[in-house]
């Protein structure tokens, strides 16, 4: 029983927030409307993969990926650090313990440059050196720091609004209700370029250009003014 009275208590009360909320809205006159800034976020490094192919006589691996990552630093200045991004290993019929590794770092387009200019130099017999991957895709920072841009000219287009819409409409006396973003990101004009083995050396030396890589960043706001409604007040009277 008491049960049951908990339970009517507690309907009739949502049924006046209910009530009191829709004759809240009703007594509020609103203005809603779409906002959109667009930029672009330019990235002036790449995230490159390199495949590695070797094969040692030693048991341990760590030792080979240890050479590997200073043959790589040695051939590129001033790089990020080299990242194993994956690794495996298996005995091959010669008995000889072969890996299969790809590593990554971010690199600048003069590093890029370098890096394609001198891969073939570290290929030899057992060991071998393969561009997979230059990713152009900015850096989740460099997103940010753009959208932080948009969302400030978003502020601004918003009391632009308010003021045109109280300037219009004579004794009103419009407030930001509601504001809320949506992200759209356009197609990079070159995210990627990827490298296959079949690929001649003077393609992949003059593949990327020195110019910054850009994807374009479109933010989307919408955005609801409301001003109380003067026919409300006056029945409330």
């Amino acid at each position: 029983m008491n049960t049951l009275k908990l339970s009517l208590v507690a309907f009739a009360c949502a049924s006046v927030f209910a009530t009191s909320y829709a004759e809240d809205q009703s007594c509020q006159n609103q203005i809603s409307m779409q906002l959109q800034e667009e930029g672009w976020v330019t990235s002036k490094t790449a995230l490159v993969t390199v495949n590695i192919q070797a094969a040692t006589s030693k048991d341990s691996s760590s030792k080979l990926i240890a050479q590997v990552t200073n043959k790589l630093k040695s051939i590129v200045t001033d790089s990020t650090p080299w990242r194993l991004l994956d690794l495996s290993t298996e005995k091959n019929p010669a008995g000889l313990l072969a890996i299969s590794a790809k590593m990554s770092s971010r690199l600048n387009n003069d590093q890029v440059a370098q890096l394609q200019g001198a891969i073939d130099t570290l290929n030899k017999a057992g060991e071998q050196y393969k561009i997979e991957n230059i990713d152009y895709q900015p850096e989740l920072a460099e997103i940010a720091a753009e959208n932080t841009r948009l969302r400030s000219l978003i502020y601004s287009d918003v009391l632009e609004q308010q003021k045109a819409i109280n300037t219009a409409f004579t004794g009103s006396s419009y407030q930001l209700q509601t504001l809320s973003f949506d992200e759209v990101y356009a197609t990079p004009s070159r995210p990627m370029l990827a490298y296959t083995a079949n690929m001649d050396s003077a393609r992949r030396t003059s593949s990327p250009a020195a110019a910054p890589f850009s994807q374009q960043l479109t933010l989307n706001a919408r955005v609801t003014f409301s001003s109380p409604n003067l026919a409300c007040k006056e029945t409330d009277k």
